[in-house]
């Protein structure tokens, strides 16, 4: 048995496939696909992302304890939530998304204050783009950084 978790956003190929798919459908299932190797990250953790980003947190907290959680939210309690019911807790911040993104860098920042050996960054293309182009000038620059765009506004087919 496969479990999945999924935020269906826009009305891209994945958003369509998981409106039809119902528990106890077969499905095929491919991958695991190249995407972000979880395994080995140095030290602490900071892990950026928004709502198409919970599993990749998820599987990231099975590899290591140390880790802090930021994610950016279009309905953040709704999102909070969500994490909750899945057991996500602990350092974990959930912010508006806004165009600016001024919260959420200010939370990373401040999450990479703690000594940060590899900061990971997934969801929004430009979210994903920002923080890392952010990371440069914190005070704690991270000694691995790994990042992944799930999404772009207007674009569809990315992972």
């Amino acid at each position: 048995m496969t479990e999945l978790i999924a935020f269906t956003h826009g009305d891209g190929p994945a958003s369509e496939w998981f409106g039809r798919v119902a528990v106890g459908d077969v499905c095929e299932v491919l991958g695991p696909r190249r995407s972000i190797d979880l395994r080995g990250p140095a030290g602490p953790v900071v892990f950026v992302g928004d709502e198409s980003s919970v599993a990749l947190a998820c599987a990231l907290r099975t590899v290591t304890g140390d880790v802090s959680l930021v994610f950016e939210a279009r309905d953040p309690a709704r999102l909070a939530d969500v994490l909750a019911g899945l057991g996500v807790t602990g350092r974990v911040t959930v912010v508006a998304k806004a165009h600016d993104r001024v919260e959420l860098l200010g939370q990373a920042r401040e999450a990479a204050a703690q000594a940060p050996s590899t900061l990971v960054v997934t969801g929004d293309a430009a979210t994903v783009h920002a923080v890392r182009r952010d990371s440069r000038a914190w005070p704690r620059t991270p000694g691995q950084v790994k990042g992944k765009a799930y999404w772009a506004e207007g674009r569809t087919g990315l992972d």
